[in-house]
């Protein structure tokens, strides 16, 4: 979902005119970015003031520093949420990022976090000012995967960014490390605790009470220089007739002193005053209009005037003044006093008070607050009834939400088990989207008084997305029999629901490799979606067409496709071109135009990052791999290969990761670890999996090339050659007849090589495919000669381009730098020398949990499987 970025979790908190001011604290803060560390930590417990000094630091600094405010709460430790607002922090620190990145993040669909946050941090480090990131409350933090995000961040921190963290409890972060580098200022309990003469200013000059020297000192003590307690000391004292006796009354541990001062504090105030603290006290955050809603009061601008008049513990988050919260301890307390009915009745109130300001996400946290499962269910399929919510994709938000739901509470509502059923069918959980559908169709066999226009429409959408389920788990007949029934049932004037069936349609029908009515189908979705106005779903109808006339070789038909889905987007440089921009990076590759391939596979590659279109971005990287190869960096290769398979590491079953796993064994063998390569071909051949493709047999064939197993490499070819020509698949064909030139070249039969070669040659010329007989490299040289009679202007230029090296060669060190980060060579010369996950950790100084993150990375990488073989492999590439 793009849900709204709650505004008031990004401000900082205004100066408070009331406060003693702490130059102390203060100076000791702007040493801090005088000696330019990297990250200043404020730990303490609650009530401590760690944001009011934060505040008034920030008031203090000179104009020129660009400042990012983040309040964290419970919620916010999810990647996806987290990166979400950090990203929205960003923005005043460089407006741009979030319009690039925040696309992606939505999605839910991330790449490997080190791609992302490279670019941001490349961003920031381009900067002309100095910044500082605040992140308030990062106690809330603890997912290793945001763990892994500010390590990285920190590990890598542009000079002209400080960090800022305000915590209740140390962050699992390399504190160590950076204290021992000098790059750590911390501000702890022992320096916010209120010395004595700070005691005296705040009763003299804020809470306008005169206490003897005695009092005093017995308040620091009592209370520690806690300033939560001092300001509930001094609001319980205002009425008191002997400040003195009082001070002798309580004593005890930090929360028995709230307690027993907020009890006092609360009695002094009025009947009303006291009723509409606490019935407001479970926000997060309010307005006026939210605790009328709360609370029946129509006063409640003003009564919200008299709590902040009386210091009531009541932080404005705005300059405006227009949204508040209570301080933490003190809205904990007031909920105390709430019972079970009262607090589940406000928690509804405020569900629907958020729901009708459109802000779903914070309606259906109430609603689940609640406790009423009912209630929250119909809320949370009100939210999912709306375009908006799904127009992001936050994918781990509405699991969230679902996954709060008793199973039972669906077979009431069939409109929610839709919504469910379409939630875990997008992140890839076949058999719950199964089982929703299930609950829906039980619910219409049983008679209804509903009207039969909803009957209707809901069978139609129960067979959509049986249709999409079916197509999923490679079942074309049946996806075409259920979307044929849905767009029959469907109003025709309903575009985009038609665009949506005649997409499913074409990839059932590309699955049967029914080629032409695939894509009559993604061309008509491409118009109905224009139709709709939904330029998304229009330009891939196109980019699909495209793509199935590139794999059979038709080069110019794809490329028209593409460019007209660029026309589509007129001049919007959208997500979705991302597919059409690679496709024609594809097809500049296949033609080797290499220079130009790589600008067109980077922005494909870069617009499908925004987007977040999983996809489209495997299938960018798919191609940036080859070229890799092409240009003589099987590393490079292997490393944008695992990029992809972290990509879909969800939908094991994907095609993509198929061929990625291919590929990479191919590689493998390329590269000297031809064991590995031919224990995959062997699993391969025995276990080929239901829907495999000619790129796969190719590469299983490659390696048994590579291998020398002349009889099973004979079957196999000629067997991928017959299928590719009955098929029409004229690259497949093409890169057949050439491994079996090179075959027959190997065995020095020359006749029957050139006679491949030629057949090769006669087929590629007009499409002018290269890269198949340039990627052979040299092996090829002499046989082209010979062969130039075949298509003379074709082999000609394919001389030219062999006659030149494609790329510089990298060395091995070279290369492994460009796979792995300065931490990753770190972890992996550990790994070398044996180390375990917890041995890494002690001696990097970071989580085992990081450390384990770490090792998973260097693996993929490698495109090894265990430690030795990583071992093998560094001491291959030169480490």
């Amino acid at each position: 979902m793009s849900s709204a970025l709650l505004a008031t979790k990004l401000h900082p908190p205004p100066l408070r005119v009331n406060a003693v001011r702490r130059p102390r604290l203060v100076e000791k803060l702007n040493r801090a970015l005088q000696e330019s560390r990297r990250l200043t930590l404020i730990c303490a417990p609650a009530g401590y003031g760690k944001s009011t000094l934060a505040a008034e630091w920030l008031a203090s600094l000179r104009s020129g520093i660009k400042l990012g405010w983040l309040s964290l709460e419970e919620d916010d430790n999810q990647p996806v949420r987290f990166l979400r607002y950090w990203l929205a922090a960003l923005q005043t620190l460089d407006p741009s990022l979030p319009t690039q990145f925040l696309p992606l993040v939505e999605s839910g669909n991330l790449p490997p976090l080190p791609g992302l946050l490279d670019e941001i941090l490349n961003r920031l480090n381009a900067l002309p000012h100095l910044s500082l990131l605040v992140l308030d409350d990062v106690q809330w933090l603890s997912h290793p995967q945001i763990q892994e995000i500010l390590e990285y961040l920190m590990d890598h921190q542009p000079p002209n960014l400080h960090l800022v963290m305000l915590s209740r409890a140390d962050p699992a972060l390399p504190l160590a490390r950076l204290r021992a580098r000098g790059q750590l200022t911390e501000i702890r309990a022992g320096d916010l605790r209120f010395t004595p003469e700070e005691v005296r200013l705040f009763f003299e000059q804020i809470a306008q009470i005169s206490l003897a020297p005695q009092s005093l000192l017995t308040l620091q003590e009592r209370t520690e220089g806690w300033a939560v307690g001092l300001q509930l000391a001094a609001l319980a004292m205002q009425h008191h007739p002997d400040p003195a006796a009082f001070l002798e009354s309580f004593r005890g541990s930090h929360r028995f002193i709230l307690d027993y001062l907020a009890e006092e504090v609360l009695n002094q105030q009025p009947d009303d005053l006291r009723s509409f603290l606490i019935r407001t006290s479970l926000l997060s955050r309010f307005n006026a209009d939210l605790c009328r809603a709360l609370t029946g009061r129509e006063d409640a601008e003003l009564i919200l005037g008299r709590i902040e008049q009386a210091n009531l513990f009541l932080i404005p988050l705005d300059d405006q003044r227009e949204w508040y919260r209570y301080h933490h301890l003190f809205s904990e307390y007031l909920q105390n006093l709430l019972d079970r009915d009262d607090r589940a009745d406000l928690c509804r109130q405020a569900a629907r008070w958020h729901a009708g300001q459109s802000q779903s996400e914070l309606a259906v946290r109430y609603a689940l607050s609640s406790g009423d499962m009912a209630f929250a269910a119909q809320i949370i399929e009100e939210a999912l009834s709306k375009d908006e919510t799904w127009s992001g994709g936050n994918l781990a938000e509405w699991l969230g939400w679902l996954e709060r739901l008793p199973p039972m509470i669906f077979t009431k509502h069939p409109d929610l088990s839709l919504h469910a059923s379409r939630v875990y069918y997008l992140a890839g959980q076949l058999e719950e989207a199964e089982a929703h559908l299930a609950r829906v169709e039980s619910s219409l066999s049983t008679p209804s008084e509903a009207d039969p226009y909803r009957q209707n429409q809901l069978r139609a959408m129960l067979a959509l997305y049986r249709g999409a389920i079916a197509s999923a788990r490679n079942n074309p007949v049946e996806a075409i029999q259920q979307i044929t029934f849905a767009r029959q049932t469907l109003p025709p004037d309903q575009h985009l629901l038609q665009a949506r069936a005649l997409y499913g349609l074409g990839m059932a029908y590309a699955s049967l490799e029914e080629n032409q009515q695939a894509i009559a189908c993604y061309l008509q979705a491409s118009q109905s979606a224009q139709a709709a106005g939904v330029l998304f779903l229009a330009i891939h109808g196109l980019c699909a067409a495209a793509q199935i006339h590139f794999q059979n070789g038709n080069l110019d038909e794809a490329e028209k496709w593409c460019q007209n889905a660029v026309q589509t987007a007129g001049n919007q440089r959208l997500p979705p071109l991302g597919w059409a921009l690679s496709l024609r990076g594809g097809i500049a590759l296949e033609r080797c135009r290499l220079q130009q391939a790589e600008t067109l596979l980077n922005e494909g590659i870069s617009l499908s990052r925004q987007g977040g279109i999983r996809d489209d971005l495997a299938t960018g990287l798919a191609f940036q791999a080859r070229l890799w190869e092409t240009k003589g960096n099987p590393t490079a290769a292997i490393a944008t290969l695992a990029e992809i398979r972290a990509l879909l590491s969800n939908s094991p079953h994907h095609p993509m990761m198929k061929m990625a796993e291919a590929y990479q064994a191919y590689l493998q063998g390329l590269t000297g670890q031809l064991d590995g390569a031919l224990q995959w071909t062997e699993n391969f051949l025995v276990h080929p999996p239901q829907t495999s493709t000619d790129f796969e047999w190719l590469c299983a064939a490659r390696i048994l090339l590579t291998a020398n197993r002349q009889e099973i490499f004979l079957n196999l070819i000629h067997s991928i050659l017959d299928k590719a020509i009955q098929k029409g698949h004229r690259p497949s064909a093409i890169e057949a007849m050439i491994l079996l030139a090179e075959n027959e070249a190997a065995r020095h039969r020359t006749p029957a090589a050139l006679e491949w070669l030629e057949k090769a040659l006669q087929m590629a010329a007009p499409y002018h495919h290269a890269r198949p007989f340039v990627s052979e490299g040299q092996t090829l040289r002499e046989l082209l000669s010979k062969a130039r009679p075949a298509a003379p202007r074709f082999v000609d230029s394919l001389l030219e381009l062999t006659d030149k090296p494609l790329a510089p060669k990298s060395s091995p060190e070279d290369e492994l730098l460009n796979l792995l980060s300065e931490q990753e060579i770190r972890v992996l010369k550990l790994i070398a020398a044996g180390k375990s996950n917890r041995e890494i950790a002690a001696e990097l100084v970071i989580s085992v949990g990081t450390a384990k993150w770490h090792v998973h990375n260097v693996l993929q990488k490698l495109g090894v499987t265990n430690r030795a073989q990583a071992i093998i492999r560094a001491r291959d590439l030169g480490l």
